[in-house]
């Protein structure tokens, strides 16, 4: 029996990601949630801020969120898997349109 839960589905997808000042890269990412991988612990539970780079398109994804889980790896980073609650998209390549006019809100997952 497949016990797969997730509403969207997900996109594997590795680009460099900071939560709160801590650099890592994404295994994958939906329009609710994202797996990445760290070099830092943090509380399940908590909320976060966090930015995903696009390499496609220079622009940028600004995120708020929830640890939902996170598993320390083999080699000392940790997998981290947060919801996205908010997010806001940002260009980097149009100065008058720095920011998209609203942040979108989506479900936890």
């Amino acid at each position: 029996m497949n016990d797969e839960r997730r509403l969207k589905p997900r996109y594997r997808i590795a680009v460099p990601i900071d939560v709160e000042g801590v650099r890592g890269v994404t295994r994958n990412l939906s329009i609710n949630g994202v797996i990445f991988t760290i070099p830092a612990a943090l509380e399940i539970g908590r909320e976060v801020a966090f930015t995903v780079f696009m390499r496609a398109g220079n622009y940028r994804l600004l995120c708020r969120g929830r640890v939902i889980r996170q598993r320390l790896q083999p080699d000392g980073n940790y997998d981290t898997g947060v919801s996205i609650d908010t997010f806001t998209m940002q260009f980097e390549d149009d100065e008058a349109a720095r920011s998209a006019p609203a942040a979108f809100a989506s479900p936890t997952f």
